[in-house]
């Protein structure tokens, strides 16, 4: 009774009294008080204080403050407190504090309800192949561990000597000096530790034991232990069946264990935290991005720590202490606070294993090395690991009508895989029976592509990143088996699921026996996936809207500021910053600067973040769900958003909207690698350039593609300065500016002040800017501002480094109004193009005949340049960037060959379309009959 601090009630799956000695016979099954202290878990018999071992499933589901007689419910929250899983999903729990039998009692705790949902998830493994066993050092003394490696040791450590009969993904490891080691039968290397590595049994060389940690939840030294399930089974001094001293074997096939992405970060954290202000308190946050990179510091101090900097959230904003003053900034996704700052005591309380969220940015870390001295310039860190939980999503899909089954070649003897598709697949595909799953379909990869099967042929297909394989089938023998607790990458196509309910089965349709089909039952799936994080930005008063409008809309978050990307009608000043509502209709976006209605083109980082209905003012969240509204992303993860209706400002208004906090998050879009080529001696730029510029990255040679004024000898190969000025791009090679057309593989890497002579890297920005890709992910560049070949130059560029990240989403380009057709030449006997203009065609050409689309025409390649067909003869034209190649006509023989899924570029004009909603027709126009003449169907492709 007389407890003071704080605790928690915990829930344990196994009986209290079973489990813990000293247990009051009338207390609650399942519940118990615990605190952590000294490092180490303690459990309240209503007498003693005793040290316990968490295990799997013990999930802590109320916060106790001792001293205050308050207990707090965990629902809702999810969690790691020293190890432990905190909070609970879902319940009908209460908690009283002060109370004992339904009666005041001081001191004692009471739980009424009947159920409660745990965030836990498992994921299984197969242990693969066991050889003959785990061969180790006979003579070595001392504690050590059977680590499983998801990937093969063999491949993993493909330079050490392991015993080619020893078991595929198991061996022996002992940490020592701070360094993980690996024993293969006595030849001892050093390793790095991964997100998947599990420990799954303590070993004694000493004494030649192996103890299993089945049920135990801990870590050992960084790496997970222990695992909930499975049927293994641990030997000591046994090899291949036998006695052998020293070794070790496992039988069995499979365990599972706690799905807890982790990302390890390894750095050199060391170096000085400068803080001038000495009062107050705040945190020190982890940057993933080097702080001299991202923190465009007027005074960067010498030996300042590049990841780790003194952070507070005042006056609504988070600021960094530089040293000399705060500093404004906007937190990223990847940003995470390692400890509590006290400035004005010079303490601090490091945040290992104690998790949860502060004003949008993560705070806690599972494990690493860090050390935090305060001193007189601020805090000294040492260390170089830490172990973070991974940016990830738990989010569920419904698996949509399932119909009688999938259909499937009843002779084939490939294998493939189950696959998951968002959009249904008489959407997406087109050529496949009736009476199938919506969204299920079988996949095979072969000769470099992967396949659709539609129950009698293969045919191509381009995959998505929402695409997920569920299961593998083995056509020959007539199996799928489930990849549940799975989780992986195949050809990539995520593979595998964390958790749902669904059932496969083999040679069945429709519930009867079926030779060669396939039946799943169920009705989601839940899976992990990294996530990228967008701030809200300023708010304003709300979202103005129409008054006056009726049916349904939308809310759009644009990561570009709507001030600057509807520049010539742009929202009225108090509107939110970055949202708008927006609404569909005849094939057309439109947004709604409070009844000013503007049609706009979708671009990839555009978000809809909720449904709008006009006639009522009701909003309706989409977190949680991952759509698509007519080519754009719905839908977000998780955030802090709150949704509403008919208010401005601070009070109710009919027909405008509000969206509060701070931050949303979005299943992270793919990302690929970009090499930047030979970065050479820099990039050159005029001496006396004033205003603002822009480092380009060119997929093709600065040299070769600006070989009229070509930058000079030495200069970066593919990157360049470029501005842009009175509505035209033009770059910069060294001595003046020429103007040039962007293409769709250039990207803006850093802005330029010429003025300030400073350069600031885009990375984890996202966004287009009048035409070209603004921003990137990740990579290895780094900018120096008045830096050549090494050397000071005023007025010059290095950049160094080997490649960057950017995200290989697929821009949305809407079809626009498509009326009768494409009009051609009937007597043509050329090869050509169906080419998709960006720019309206009417503006752009002039000539066209009327009613055709609005954005589509034939066009030819002849005689070095390029013609479009106005219907009565060919007209040279120069493309322009959003150019892009649809489709391949035989004009003589009137046939036509659609370019989806086949990217490349063409005599400049980009070719191809990974996927969208198009048809093609030839001897077509407005739906019926007419030779030479070609028609689209469809609203939009992605590129």
């Amino acid at each position: 009774d007389g407890a003071t601090g704080s605790g928690y009630i915990m829930y344990s799956p196994q009986s209290v009294h079973e489990r813990f000695s000293g247990i009051p016979a009338a207390v609650s099954d399942h519940f118990i008080v615990v605190i952590h202290q000294q490092g180490v878990w303690k459990y309240d018999n209503n007498g003693q204080i005793r040290e316990f071992t968490p295990l799997a499933g013990d999930t802590l589901v109320a916060s106790i403050d001792f001293d205050a007689s308050q207990v707090t419910a965990l629902a809702g929250v999810r969690g790691l407190v020293h190890g432990m899983p905190s909070g609970y999903l879902d319940g009908d729990l209460v908690f009283y504090a002060d109370q004992y039998a339904g009666v005041p009692n001081d001191g004692e705790f009471q739980v009424g309800g009947t159920y409660l949902t745990t965030n836990v998830a498992s994921a299984r493994y197969q242990i693969g192949a066991l050889g003959q066993g785990i061969a180790a050092n006979d003579l070595a003394t001392g504690g050590a561990y059977l680590l499983y490696s998801a990937e093969s040791l063999f491949d993993r450590f493909s330079n050490a000597p392991i015993p080619a009969l020893n078991s595929e993904h198991l061996i022996v490891a002992f940490y020592v000096d701070s360094q993980w080691h690996f024993d293969a039968n006595g030849a001892t290397r050093t390793f790095t530790p991964r997100e998947t590595d599990v420990i799954l049994a303590d070993i004694n060389y000493t004494n030649d034991t192996i103890i299993s940690l089945q049920g135990m939840l801990s870590d050992r030294h960084g790496i997970q232990a222990g695992f909930v399930d499975g049927d293994l089974v641990f030997h000591a001094n046994r090899w291949n069946g036998a006695d052998n001293a020293g070794e070790f074997q496992v039988d069995g096939s499979w365990f599972s264990t706690l799905s807890l992405a982790v990302t390890t970060v390894q750095s050199d954290f060391a170096g000085q935290v400068h803080t001038h202000d000495t009062s107050g308190a705040g945190h020190l946050m982890f940057s993933r991005e080097p702080l001299s990179e991202r923190f465009t510091f007027d005074r960067v101090p010498y030996g300042a720590n590049e990841h780790l900097v003194a952070v507070r959230y005042a006056d609504g904003q988070w600021q960094y202490d530089d040293g000399e003053a705060w500093i404004a900034f906007v937190p990223l996704a990847s940003d995470m606070i390692v400890a509590d700052l006290d400035f004005a005591a010079g303490e601090v309380e490091l945040l290992e294993r104690v998790f949860g969220r502060v004003h949008g940015v993560d705070t806690g870390y599972l494990a690493g090395d860090l050390t935090v001295t305060p001193n007189a310039e601020g805090f000294l860190v040492a260390g170089a690991v830490v172990r973070r939980r991974a940016l990830e999503a738990n989010t569920s899909f419904s698996v949509g009508l399932l119909a009688g089954g999938i259909a499937a070649r009843d002779e084939a003897t490939d294998r493939g895989f189950l696959m998951f598709t968002q959009q249904e697949i008489a959407d997406r595909f087109g050529n496949v029976p009736s009476g199938v799953s919506a969204q299920l379909i079988l996949v095979v990869y072969q000769n470099g592509r992967w396949h659709y099967d539609n129950n009698g042929s293969l045919f191509p297909f381009t995959p998505r990143g929402s695409d997920v394989l569920l299961a593998e089938v083995d056509y020959l023998n007539d199996t799928i088996t489930s990849l549940e607790g799975r989780t992986g990458s195949h050809h990539g196509i995520q593979l595998g699921y964390l958790n749902g309910n669904l059932q496969f089965f083999a040679n069945q349709f429709g519930g009867v026996a079926n030779y060669g089909e396939f039946q799943v039952t169920g009705s989601y799936f839940s899976t992990a996936m990294e996530l990228d994080r967008f701030q809200l930005g300023p708010i304003g008063a709300g979202i103005a809207a129409n008054d006056n409008a009726t049916g349904p809309a939308h809310i759009l978050y644009s990561v570009e500021n709507l001030f600057d990307r509807f520049s010539n009608q742009p929202p009225i000043s108090q509107n939110s910053a970055h949202m708008i509502v927006v609404f569909h209709n005849n094939d057309q976006w439109y947004y709604d600067a409070n009844g000013v209605v503007r049609p706009f083109t979708p671009r990839a980082t555009d978000t809809i973040l909720a449904d709008v209905d006009y006639d009522t003012g009701g909003v309706t969240s989409l977190e949680g769900q991952v759509v698509e509204r007519h080519g754009i992303s719905a839908g977000f993860s998780k955030g802090d958003l709150t949704f509403l209706g008919n208010y401005w400002g601070g009070s109710a208004n009919d027909g405008e909207f509000k969206v509060t906090g701070t931050y949303f998050d979005v299943v992270a879009r793919d990302k690929h690698e970009q090499s930047v080529g030979s970065l050479n001696d820099g990039v050159a730029a005029r001496v006396n350039a004033t205003g603002e510029g822009y480092l380009m990255y060119s997929g093709q040679a600065v040299s070769t593609r600006f070989a009229v004024a070509a930058p000079p000898a030495g200069a970066s190969d593919h990157v360049v300065i470029v501005v842009y000025e009175n509505g035209q791009w033009l770059y910069d090679n060294g001595t003046t500016l020429t103007p040039f057309t962007p293409d769709n593989n250039d990207v803006l890497l850093a802005e330029i002040d010429f003025d300030a002579n400073t350069v600031t890297p885009l990375r984890d920005e996202f966004g287009e800017y009048q035409g070209i890709r603004f921003g990137y992910s990740g990579g290895d560049l780094r900018y120096v501002a008045e830096q050549y070949a090494g050397a000071a130059a005023a007025g010059q560029f290095q950049v160094t480094g080997q490649l960057f990240l950017v995200h290989s989403d697929p821009v949305v380009s809407p079809l626009g109004t498509l009326r009768g057709g494409i009009a051609a030449r009937d007597n043509a006997q050329e090869s050509g193009y169906l080419m998709y203009s960006a720019q309206a065609l009417g503006q752009r050409f002039g000539d066209m005949p009327g009613n055709t689309s609005d954005h589509l025409a034939p066009v030819v390649f002849q005689n070095g340049a390029w013609h479009y067909d106005n219907g009565s003869q060919l007209v040279q034209f120069t493309p322009a960037a959003g150019d892009v190649l649809l489709a391949e006509v035989d004009f003589a023989s009137d046939t036509l060959v659609s370019l989806a899924g086949r990217l490349g570029s063409h005599e400049g004009i980009a070719s191809g379309f990974l996927d969208g909603d198009l048809a093609f027709f030839v001897n077509q126009f407005g739906g019926v009959p007419n030779a030479g003449e070609f028609q689209i169907t469809g609203t939009y492709f992605t590129r």
